[in-house]
């Protein structure tokens, strides 16, 4: 019996979330201070009976996630019928804070399956079947920002105005990032779906509100990138500060997550949500700011954690 091991990590959203579903452009850092673990071993149950097992319906938990990217990947790379896996999933990622660990998990269980069928998946391709089976597998109204990130590693910029292409995405160094603090909810929240999809409507509808924040995630991406590129912190943490503003403009906040927000800004740091609330970034100007942050959300027994870069990933051409 042969036994495949594989994970995925949760992100932080930098800068222009949410943009990214509505063709926008993003900052991400993928970190290693979690992860998702997958273990894939050739017994169990035959592949036709896992996807029986999804088709017919269940609440969306670990197993769900799992069986939706098995559905996904055998449309692309169809594995015999008679194929028997037992596909085991564990995590460490808070649940439903924003750190897209429901999306880790699918990214780990294809690349466990891409491994078990012995072909390599580029990681823009591998993106792209973990965002179809969240959105056409399991119905989750999810940008793609979540999928690139964390197929990709490390500190990305993503542009989705010319989605899935190469020259879409492009890799930074993490180093050039002012001291990190994330910090969150130990409470889950509401699913990110459940969140996205009144303001989805909003944009549809042509809301003028809605429309305008959207087209300012973008700028607040390529002016944070460019402050970074040239050493203008000041610059770079007024970028975080606005998105999160802009955000809370167009969005009903739980009082949870004002509170996350306000400890970091009242210790002295930028502040804006990593996903769809639950978990905020800070981002400070020293590190005795990034303590006194440390120290506030202590106080109040909200968990922290310094993030530590995924290591990146290279492209790879077919």
């Amino acid at each position: 019996m042969s036994t495949i091991r594989a994970h995925a990590y949760p992100r932080a959203g930098v800068l222009g979330n949410p943009s990214d579903g509505y063709g926008g452009r993003v900052l991400s850092l993928t970190f290693s201070d979690f992860q998702a673990d997958i273990e894939l071993r050739d017994e169990g149950l035959r592949i036709e009976e896992v996807l029986e097992r999804f088709e017919s319906g269940g609440s969306l938990g670990i197993e769900q996630l799992t069986d939706a990217a098995l559905s996904r990947f055998n449309k692309s790379y169809p594995l015999p019928s008679s194929t028997q896996i037992d596909l085991r999933a564990r995590t460490n990622i808070p649940r439903q804070v924003g750190m897209s660990g429901s999306s880790a998990l699918i990214i780990a269980s294809l690349k466990a399956l891409a491994e078990r069928a012995n072909i390599s998946v580029p990681p823009r391709e591998l993106a792209l079947l973990a965002w179809e089976a969240e959105t056409l597998e399991l119905g989750i109204a999810a940008g793609p920002q979540d999928r690139v990130a964390q197929a990709h590693g490390g500190l990305l910029d993503m542009d989705f105005s010319a989605p899935w292409s190469a020259e879409s995405f492009r890799h930074y160094d993490p180093a050039m990032l002012p001291p990190l603090l994330i910090a969150w909810n130990p409470a889950p929240g509401d699913p990110s779906g459940d969140v996205h999809d009144t303001v989805r409507e909003r944009y549809e509808n042509g809301e003028a509100a809605v429309v305008e924040a959207m087209s300012q995630f973008p700028r607040f991406t390529a002016d944070g990138i460019s402050a970074l590129e040239r050493g203008d912190l000041a610059s770079f943490l007024g970028c975080m500060n606005a998105n999160f503003d802009t955000r809370a403009m167009i969005w009903d906040l739980q009082d949870k997550d004002l509170e996350l927000i306000s400890i970091g800004r009242e210790a002295g740091c930028a502040t804006k949500f990593t996903g769809s609330g639950g978990a905020i970034l800070c981002a400070a100007p020293d590190l005795p700011t990034l303590e006194r942050a440390e120290e506030a959300y202590a106080s109040r027994a909200l968990p922290t954690l310094r993030p530590t870069p995924a290591p990146s990933v290279t492209e790879i051409t077919t």
